[in-house]
């Protein structure tokens, strides 16, 4: 699982891996009509139920407040065709909005369980002008870690892993070019009638 903090959003990137026997389990599972073969409507049944899974079990804060997160379409290939044991990897993509211009900490509970999954990497990248104070497997993270977590298969597990972030403040409103061409006349009008009653004063 990889956070990207970008300017204006998180993402939240969570790749499920199947190695060679967990892929031959997981394709028969997809199999629903019994064909031995996963048609393309079944893998993306396959990758939606993984997300709705997913989604479920993950708990996310940004700021100590519940963060809602908009999931776009799993992405996999791979999948389809007769059972066999080729590995293959679902990616499913949450985004989350971030206020420009603060410093937040996003937390990140991780309850999902799975029987063919024996371990979590969590990992955290930033893209310019954002950055990452600190990061790492707990709540108040003070240097930056990446993490390997162990899975018991199929068992109930809660795993931590937490970002403090800092955004660009936003750019401030553009002046047009006219007004500021307006703004320069107006100055070197002021500035020349300012000569101007100097020059008449001494002549006086």
């Amino acid at each position: 699982m990889k956070v990207s903090v970008e300017p204006d959003e998180i993402r939240v990137v969570y790749s499920v891996s199947f190695g060679p026997l967990a892929a031959l389990l997981v394709r028969r599972e997809m199999d629903s009509d019994r064909s031995r073969t996963i048609s393309a409507e079944e893998a993306r049944a396959g990758a939606a139920d993984l997300q709705d899974r997913v989604s479920s079990a993950l708990r996310l804060e940004i700021g100590g407040h519940a963060a809602s997160a908009r999931w776009a379409e799993p992405f996999f290939e791979g999948v389809e065709g007769a059972l066999r044991t080729d590995p293959f990897t679902i990616e499913m993509t949450a985004r989350v909005a971030v206020l420009a211009g603060e410093e937040s900490l996003f937390v990140l509970e991780d309850r999902f369980t799975d029987r063919h999954i024996e371990r979590s990497t969590y990992a955290a990248v930033a893209t310019p002008p954002a950055a990452i104070v600190a990061c790492g497997p707990r709540r108040n993270p003070r240097s930056r870690e990446s993490a390997v977590m162990l899975r018991e298969t199929g068992e109930p597990v809660i795993h931590v892993y937490a970002v403090r972030l800092r955004t660009p403040a936003p750019p401030g409103p553009k002046v047009p070019v006219w007004l500021m061409a307006g703004g320069v006349a107006a100055v070197v009008l002021l500035v020349g009638g300012m000569l101007v009653v100097r020059r008449w004063r001494r002549t006086r």
